[in-house]
């Protein structure tokens, strides 16, 4: 009995001496889309995608389908096209045929397996 106490005791120490050494230096500062403002209005957004697939890409900000805030794909970060069309044009993305809003980096079958 007074070895439990004694482990939880230590346990509890360690945990308030060690959970609690965050000064706050690197937690986000602010509104996060204040920093998205100030960067945006020199750098080009492409187009908006999730955070944890980056498959899933939309048009305009806002929430993905796991809820999370869509991250914005700037010009200058996005992969470069290997070869561009005869006339100039380069590939932004592709959409699927039936859903519009379902927006891909690369070609390929969309989530009902069309072209």
């Amino acid at each position: 009995m007074k070895i439990q106490s004694l482990i939880s005791a230590l346990f509890l120490a360690a945990v308030l001496v060690f959970g609690g050494c965050g000064d706050g230096a690197n937690a986000p500062s602010g509104n996060p889309s204040e920093t998205t403002k100030t960067v945006a209005g020199k750098r080009k957004i492409l187009y908006w995608r999730a955070p944890m697939n980056p498959d899933e890409i939309y048009t305009r900000p806002g929430k993905s389908k796991m809820g999370m805030d869509l991250v914005p794909v700037y010009a200058d970060e996005a992969a470069p096209q290997t070869a561009p069309a005869a006339d100039g044009r380069k590939v932004l993305y592709w959409r699927a045929p039936m859903n519009p809003d379902e927006i891909y980096t690369r070609p390929g079958k969309s989530k009902m397996g069309m072209d």
